[in-house]
């Protein structure tokens, strides 16, 4: 006996169904995956920002510790040049001071790792993060960015004035690839206009600007580390609000 078919719409009805069924089920697959690429992206993103944060973190350290080392060696270079100056050391010994220091200074400056951010403002993947972290985010990496360049071209100029005309020393024992004896940069410092450069007032004067420079720059990495730091903050809570684990603070 035969099945009755079904009436002819009916049966055009059921094919439209099934096609849009179909496609709407197609779309909404495509959709959730994209949706879930773009999370785990998201996460990966939230992960790369604090690995730079805490590469940042390790520069800070090491330019932070030369400008301890810098305040030392020009604090070093003033007390001699008074002491000097007072006849309780000869010349000899203020050399002695001078060849034992060399360069004060080591021109270190910080540069901050920011390829992640320009990461996130080309495809506009920055607007994935709250408003507040994205506030921070682009403080950190457009407003103190700013502040940590005019300041290093700043220290550089400095410490390259100092070297160039003032402490004459440094790029003599700096230009040859071999250690320069020490018997050629006592040679160098009792030619009369190098002796007369050391002992003039102008010496003192600029070991004192260069210690007040490095002081400064000093300061300013302690702010930078502490608006860092506030941002690693602000990152690593809002990975928590996501269940996303990280790595524990960098130490």
């Amino acid at each position: 006996e035969r099945t009755p078919s079904l009436p002819l719409h009916v049966k055009y009805l059921l094919e439209f169904l099934v096609v849009f069924f179909g496609v709407t089920i197609s779309f909404w697959l495509s959709e959730w995956n994209e949706g879930r690429k773009l999370e785990e992206k998201h996460r990966s993103d939230v992960m790369s920002l604090v690995e730079d944060l805490q590469r940042d973190e390790r520069r800070l350290a090491n330019v932070d510790s030369a400008t301890v080392f810098g305040l030392e060696n020009t604090r070093k270079l003033c007390r001699i040049w008074e002491a000097y100056q007072n006849k309780e050391v000869d010349y000899a010994a203020y050399c002695d001071v001078l060849i034992a220091i060399q360069s004060p200074y080591s021109y270190s400056t910080f540069f901050m790792n920011n390829s992640t951010y320009k990461s996130l403002l080309g495809d506009g993947r920055i607007h994935e993060f709250p408003e507040s972290v994205k506030k921070q985010i682009r403080d950190y990496y457009e407003y103190v960015s700013k502040r940590v360049n005019d300041n290093n071209h700043i220290v550089d100029q400095i410490s390259l004035d100092y070297y160039n005309h003032y402490h004459p020393l440094v790029h003599f024992t700096q230009a040859e690839i071999e250690p320069v004896p020490e018997s050629k940069q006592r040679q160098l410092l009792i030619q009369p206009e190098i002796r007369k450069m050391y002992e003039e007032p102008t010496f003192y004067i600029q070991t004192h600007a260069m210690k007040v420079r490095i002081n400064i720059h000093h300061q300013q990495l302690e702010n930078y580390q502490a608006q860092r730091d506030a941002l690693e903050r602000a990152i690593r809570q809002y990975a928590a609000s996501i269940q996303l684990p990280l790595e524990a603070d960098h130490e």
